[in-house]
């Protein structure tokens, strides 16, 4: 059995209604010493999460006196406070068993060079999480235009025997502190979205491995915390924060020109599909949502509030 043990971070923001599923499904674990300390980041939650974490859960290490930190600078917080062997990032509409967690843990335990493992994730209404996928130029263009872009896309099927992949969700995934201390946490100019993305690609760069393991399965309702706050959603994101972070990552991994010419592409197909679709009068406002999203700009410097 491993003598390994585990920190878990969880970012909430006004999280009241799904956060106990998941502190439940930790707390078996810390019972068991499988985890040995839980961080609860709250971003500025105006429901009483940080009161109701303080109130039934005081085994949690609550954190929430940095204002609205974003997921990537939540998760530093707690990362930077963490001392377990491997960090545990879990949505906080996330549930992750202590037996899966424990299949977790020993396959990285197992894999020198295995950075990060994610279990099947199963959403709402039974589909399952997939993996592969990594954004690129090309991948975005092509997305647009409706042509496979991913070879290496592949749903988590419980059961199904590990994989290597290029992407894993960050709602829950496994992270060996030895990997981030050589490749660093996440890049705090990322306020929400892309943040795993650029973290999993920098640590595929400096050799380590990004795994999926079907042998565990967590559960995830997706989204709920973005749902609470009432701003406009594209493709189910907050527009500003997605289409900024996707620039700034395509930007910071394959260069401006790059980044801007697939950007400018994607607008000019939404833009064609748009006016045929109006002349066969089956309108729909994709384009409209996108060109009142933000446009060849990625997040300003400095902490997001």
């Amino acid at each position: 059995m491993s003598s390994s043990n585990v920190s878990v971070v969880i970012v909430t923001h006004n999280s009241i209604p799904v956060l106990p599923a998941a502190l439940d499904s930790i707390a078996a674990s810390y019972a068991t010493g499988l985890v040995s300390e839980c961080f609860v980041v709250d971003n500025a939650s105006s429901d009483g999460t940080a009161d109701w974490v303080r109130a039934r859960h005081p085994w949690c290490r609550l954190i929430a006196d940095g204002g609205n930190l974003g997921f990537g600078r939540g998760c530093n917080a707690g990362i930077d406070r963490a001392s377990g062997t491997y960090v545990l990032l879990l949505n906080p509409d996330a549930t992750l068993p202590s037996a899966d967690l424990r299949r977790m843990v020993e396959f990285l335990d197992a894999r020198p060079r295995a950075g990060v493992v994610a279990p099947a994730i199963r959403e709402p209404e039974g589909e399952l999480q997939a993996a592969g996928g990594l954004l690129t130029p090309m991948a975005l263009v092509k997305e647009a235009l409706g042509v496979p872009a991913h070879g290496d896309l592949r749903t988590i099927q419980p059961g199904d025997p590990p994989f290597q992949t290029s992407w894993v969700c960050g709602a829950v995934a496994l992270l060996k502190r030895e990997m981030l201390e050589q490749v660093g946490g996440f890049d705090p100019r990322f306020f929400l979205y892309f943040e795993e993305t650029d973290l999993w690609l920098r640590a595929r760069s400096a050799g380590w491995q990004v795994w999926a393991l079907g042998d565990a399965v967590a559960t995830h309702e997706n989204a709920a915390s973005a749902k609470t706050t009432g701003e406009k959603l594209y493709a189910g994101c907050i527009a500003q924060h997605y289409f900024e972070s996707r620039f700034y990552y395509l930007c910071k991994h394959f260069g401006w020109p790059a980044a801007a010419l697939a950007e400018l592409a994607e607008i000019g197909v939404l833009m064609a599909k748009a006016a045929a679709r109006a002349l066969q009068r089956r309108p729909d406002n994709t384009f409209r949502v996108r060109i009142q999203a933000p446009i060849l700009r990625a997040p300003a410097r400095g902490a997001p509030q």
